[in-house]
């Protein structure tokens, strides 16, 4: 776990940020022209993504809730020991969905680390 903390994990352990919507209206609109996007999630678990993450050139933010209970911890462990340039937010209060709340945060994370 040192070789981990060294590549930058941060626990977030401050209040929700609010991105100005509700979960549950995003989750609808992203689901209203279909199922392909949520079978696609799916069967990204079992399939290869067509490219390694040993290849992003760009920084990345993962954010994990800690009581989520679709994508266990370990798998973002991996993606953070596996991209070269990646940082991880673990949210230990946030579950799958609710980690979202952290956008308006991440958003400002993205335009400090933006290349542009």
């Amino acid at each position: 776990m040192a070789a981990t903390a060294a590549r930058g994990i941060r626990l977030l352990a401050y209040g929700r940020a609010s991105y100005g919507g509700s979960t549950e209206s995003d989750v609808g609109l992203a689901s209203a022209a279909g199922t392909e996007g949520l079978v696609d999630d799916d069967l990204a678990f079992v399939l290869p993504w067509g490219f390694s993450v040993a290849d992003i050139v760009t920084p990345v933010l993962y954010a994990q809730g800690g009581r989520d209970r679709v994508v266990p911890p370990a798998h973002a462990t991996w993606l953070l020991q596996n991209t070269p340039e990646a940082e991880l937010w673990l949210r230990p209060r946030d579950g799958h969905i609710a980690v979202l709340d952290a956008c308006a945060v991440a958003m400002d994370w993205l335009r400090e680390h933006s290349r542009l």
